[in-house]
């Protein structure tokens, strides 16, 4: 299996008609780069999906919920290839090289006020 997934769930949710008028508050936000990013999926190339992953979403939570970038900080310290809040959140991953990278992160979060998960993709 190429890659794993570390999942952080802090203790609180995010309704998305909230992130939408938070989001409307900004002058501009960050797209992702979904075609480049569909390449390094179909190549599997883990490094790449890594340095692509983007949510246009995060950066207006972060002005209510900065803990969602304190995680992703911390996922990217502790190795991940990227880490991002996942859809209008408010779980955050990080993309690991191997589960056992993942679970060596996951150790950093013990006591963090989140539940950790640790995904692999579907071969």
């Amino acid at each position: 299996t190429k890659g794993a997934f570390l999942l952080l769930k802090p203790p609180f949710s995010l309704p998305t008609p909230r992130i939408f008028s938070l989001m409307d508050t900004l002058e501009s936000y960050p797209h992702p780069d979904a075609e480049n990013m569909a390449r390094a999926v179909e190549k599997q190339d883990v490094a790449e999906i890594g340095a692509l992953m983007g949510n246009s979403m995060q950066i207006a939570v972060e002005k209510e919920h900065p803990e969602i970038a304190v995680f992703c900080d911390q996922l990217k310290k502790e190795g991940a290839l990227g880490a991002i809040m996942s859809g209008s959140g408010s779980t955050v991953y990080g993309i690991f090289e191997s589960v056992e990278k993942a679970k060596k992160a996951a150790l950093s979060f013990i006591g963090k006020r989140c539940d950790c998960y640790i995904a692999t993709p579907k071969e």
